[in-house]
């Protein structure tokens, strides 16, 4: 992944998990763990978006989100962890395939890390993801109410800081 590409993620990764989080006030939940792998598998970056206060909660996000996208890469048929999520094995959902990598994010509960990392992939110029592979994902996973809302959000919340820069 190029180093603007990896910027634009992570810019839009911050307004994102932001606006979920102050869209449902999570029991307190203010952030997670963003992963950016390969197609393969191959971790390309972990990056800690917003705050986990606890060190165990972080740890277990932190190891979350690249279990989410390991699995995903293992699955090339899926386009989404949810596909093959087994909640015995704490294997869940919040990952996504997009056109050449896999994002996955944990640290909200599993609906909402699903919408955080399909709100990223779809937003902004640069997107990553198609409209046809958005809403074939929100019908697999049912979390087309929590996308759509988050979307809107941060579309608001962008227009809004373009206006004050």
């Amino acid at each position: 992944m190029h180093h603007s590409d990896l910027e634009d993620i992570l810019k839009k990764a911050s307004v994102v998990v932001a606006q979920a989080c102050k869209i449902n006030h999570h029991e307190g939940k203010q952030g997670g763990y963003l992963c950016i792998a390969t197609s393969s598998g191959v971790i390309e970056t972990v990056t800690l978006i917003g705050t986990v206060p606890e060190p165990a909660k972080a740890k277990k996000y932190f190891d979350y989100c690249q279990e989410k996208a390991i699995r995903l890469a293992h699955h090339r048929d899926h386009k989404s962890s949810w596909e093959s999520k087994d909640a015995a094995r704490e294997c869940r959902g919040g990952a996504i395939r997009c056109k050449e990598n896999i994002l996955s994010f944990a640290g909200l509960p599993e609906h909402w890390d699903e919408a955080v990392v399909l709100t990223i992939g779809y937003l902004g110029p640069h997107r990553i993801i198609s409209h046809a592979d958005l809403e074939n994902i929100c019908r697999i996973s049912s979390v087309n109410n929590h996308v759509h809302k988050l979307i809107s959000a941060c579309a608001d919340e962008t227009l809004r800081l373009r206006r004050t820069h």
